[in-house]
């Protein structure tokens, strides 16, 4: 039927308006857009902050609370103080940053103003941390601006992240945005995360979105880091995939850890798991870490079975450990075993050791009693340890177990144990004493030392002492060996001086050597430097034993070589 005339003039400019709006509103959109990091960029250059104060000087005050030695306090007056200044005179607190330096203080610095900058200014906020960014740990920073700007407007963010440059910063923004997209639409994050022609920067954002989908649904997760990613991302989305889907199905967790590569990842899962099978059934767990890898993750795996099972059932714990096959195996579980026993009642775990039929099962069980008894009550510890019968293996390790932690918690009332002790087990108990002694007090050390009561325990305290000393302040030592007279303390000081010196300095410890008064001594410490710089410098060694004052057949040996 034929249009009227005067209808389709009417209906003309109607449908040409409809055209114009649509038009005018993508228009619009795409200058809000481009208006927005433009308004950045400018915001960039101009840096322009509000001051409501400018008389306020909080430097003084910041400067006392950096001296505050508690961390936590130090924070705290630190960040109180830093807001407050930056509420009056940004600008101010801003320049205060600038002249930190690296450490926590700064970066928490960063992490306080910036976002409060990125909320009005987020060009500004970006182009501050390109300036003010010094290290990892400030990357931190780009996390927190973008997971605001997303929570913002999505559409702002993706364009603000055109500011910042490749690298970590830009990885750090990708995470963020992937993350928070992912929690709000994982299909659009997906399909973004897709898209991008960069290979890195696409494998951060679909890792970031895959990691978010893991809280929600971890089996699809693991399907489709299958699909996307490979290497250490694809291996960090299974671990958290496994993580979640251990907390509601550990049996379908236990199968894919069971073919994840072996190593870190392989093995924190497998702890996760293995202790979530204990919670229902000990010996299944026990049954399924069987099939990892033998090594570390199975090792783990196993304390952290007896870790549950004990608590549980602590007599079928130390069963299944007493009827393992005899070998490293058994005898780490049995010392891991015997310390969980002992925080309980460490009679228990000296009736359960005696009773296995292993003899380094056994000792490995003693080991781990005396080192877990020390740390409640070193004496007793190290008084059982003493009591026990002289042929056995472990005893000499369990005394050296308890005087460890002994001197650690009181190292006075250890070392004045020391001479109480037979002279046989002396030595064990100063090796463990003396140089924990001599860290917090090189005179008590040496004073203690040369008061022992045989020339043989004197000896071996020197040693441990001068030792420890020379190991933190060479030069201090080497001053005080010089003033010392001839005698067992100066050689003592001077055969600890050669051991140190033979590899890199032959020449000096000869020197050393030569001072020592004992003949017998001077020669073995002449002969081992001899013998260690005949392999490092043969002609210069062989000339200085030509004229030496060694035995004819020791010097014969020597040059023979």
């Amino acid at each position: 039927m034929p249009i009227n005339r005067q209808k389709l003039l009417l209906i003309i400019p109607v449908c040409a308006g409809v055209v114009a709006v649509f038009w005018l509103q993508r228009l619009e959109s795409r200058a809000v857009r481009g208006e927005t990091v433009a308004q950045s960029v400018t915001a960039e250059k101009t840096g322009l902050l509000s001051v409501t104060n400018p008389s306020v000087d909080l430097a003084p005050e910041l400067n006392l609370a950096l001296q505050e030695t508690n961390p936590i306090q130090r924070s705290i007056q630190f960040g109180r103080l830093l807001r407050q200044w930056f509420k009056e005179n940004p600008d101010a607190a801003l320049a205060y940053l600038r002249q930190m330096s690296a450490g926590s203080e700064y970066t928490e610095g960063l992490m306080t103003l910036l976002p409060d900058i990125g909320k009005n200014s987020p060009g500004r906020a970006l182009a501050l941390a390109r300036e003010l960014v010094k290290n990892n740990g400030d990357q931190a920073i780009y996390s927190a601006l973008f997971d605001q700007f997303a929570r913002r407007n999505m559409d702002e963010a993706l364009h603000l992240l055109e500011l910042v440059s490749s690298g970590p910063a830009r990885q750090t923004a990708l995470r963020a945005l992937a993350s928070h997209w992912a929690a709000n639409d994982l299909s659009g994050a997906i399909n973004w995360a897709q898209q991008m022609t960069d290979d890195s920067e696409r494998s951060v954002a679909m890792e970031a979105t895959l990691l978010t989908l893991t809280k929600q649904d971890p089996n699809r997760s693991l399907d489709l880091a299958r699909q996307y990613l490979a290497g250490d991302a694809l291996d960090r989305v299974i671990s958290g995939s496994v993580k979640q889907l251990t907390l509601t199905d550990p049996m379908a967790a236990a199968d894919i850890v069971g073919h994840m590569p072996a190593g870190s990842e392989q093995t924190d899962a497998a702890i996760d798991v293995v202790r979530a099978l204990s919670d229902k059934d000990p010996e299944n767990a026990i049954a399924w870490l069987k099939s990892l890898p033998a090594g570390d993750a199975q090792k783990l795996a196993l304390n952290n079975v007896l870790d549950i099972w004990s608590a549980k059932n602590p007599a079928a714990a130390g069963q299944y450990v007493a009827q393992m096959a005899k070998g490293p195996e058994q005898d780490s579980a049995a010392a891991r075993l015997a310390e969980i026993l002992t925080a309980a009642d460490p009679s228990d775990a000296i009736k359960w050791a005696q009773d296995l039929t292993s003899d380094s099962a056994r000792n490995a069980a003693v080991s781990g009693i005396a080192s877990k008894w020390a740390q409640k009550n070193a004496v007793e510890a190290a008084q059982w340890a003493m009591n026990l019968p002289a042929e056995f293996a472990a005893r000499n390790e369990a005394i050296k177990g308890a005087f460890s932690y002994w001197a650690l918690d009181d190292a006075a009332a250890a070392a004045a144990f020391v001479p109480k002790l037979p002279p046989t087990d002396q030595s064990l108990a100063i090796a463990e004493i003396a140089p924990i002694l001599a860290q917090s007090d090189v005179p008590a050390a040496l004073q203690w030392a040369q008061g022992l009561p045989t020339a043989q325990s004197r000896d071996t305290a020197l040693r441990e002492v001068i030792g420890r000393w020379m190991d933190n302040e060479p030069l201090e030592t080497s001053h005080w060996m010089e003033t010392l007279p001839t005698g067992q303390t100066h050689d003592a000081a001077a055969e600890v001086m050669v051991a140190r010196l033979t590899d890199t300095d032959p020449p000096q410890a000869i020197t050393w050597a030569q001072s020592i008064s004992s003949v017998d001594q001077r020669n073995s410490r002449l002969e081992a430097v001899a013998t260690a710089w005949l392999k490092t410098d043969h002609a210069t060694a062989w000339t200085w034993l030509a004229s030496v004052n060694l035995p004819a057949e020791t010097k014969s040996r020597l040059l023979a070589q």
